[in-house]
């Protein structure tokens, strides 16, 4: 499906192809990129439109483009973004694509989604694109010897892995407080 054609199939049900605000979204698109087994492994994501020369952009459901996992965004140009999985990094690889791409790629959708109290996730599946996911985070320690004192339970659930607040903690010494969020763990 083209890229507006899964843009359509986003807006049928209440939201946009996703957009990524900051380093979690981009660990959780790539994890329930992973986790979706798919046979091509790229998945459509939001319209992205650079608009002025600090390299600020905005993604097509409004949310801010600050954080855009290193990409360059021409001034003036909408381009559509997609993210292969990546297998062998923390988080996948942003691509841009003419938005009439007849690719087969799934889509991700993204909404906005109010707690009803319970954290955790709601779940709904729509076929040719992957599911609708909400999920509800809290704090947890990432490093715990630099946890000691927080005075809380800072530990995931089971089928959840804590992502620092700091990505370079999963790969180096973690400079920062060792504080993260729980995440879905990807599957294995």
């Amino acid at each position: 499906m083209t890229w507006m054609e899964a843009e359509k199939k986003c807006n049928e049900l209440g939201g946009h192809l996703a957009s990524v605000a900051d380093e979690y979204e981009d660990q959780f698109v790539s994890d329930v990129g992973r986790s979706a087994n798919l046979s091509i492994p790229t998945i459509w994501l939001g319209q992205l439109t650079k608009v002025d020369d600090n390299e600020f952009c905005i993604w097509n459901d409004g949310t801010s483009g600050v954080y855009l996992h290193e990409f360059k965004v021409p001034k003036g140009f909408a381009i559509c973004m997609s993210l292969w999985v990546d297998w062998y990094g923390a988080e996948g690889s942003w691509n841009d694509w003419s938005c009439d791409y007849p690719a087969g790629f799934s889509a991700l959708c993204k909404r906005k989604w109010r707690s009803q109290g319970n954290p955790g996730t709601e779940t709904s599946t729509v076929q040719g694109i992957i599911s609708l996911t909400a999920y509800s985070s809290r704090r947890c320690c990432a490093v715990s010897t630099k946890c000691a004192g927080e005075g809380q339970n800072l530990s995931c659930l089971e089928g959840e892995h804590c992502v620092p607040d700091d990505q370079d903690c999963e790969t180096q010494n973690c400079p920062s407080t060792g504080l993260g969020w729980c995440l879905p763990a990807p599957s294995a």
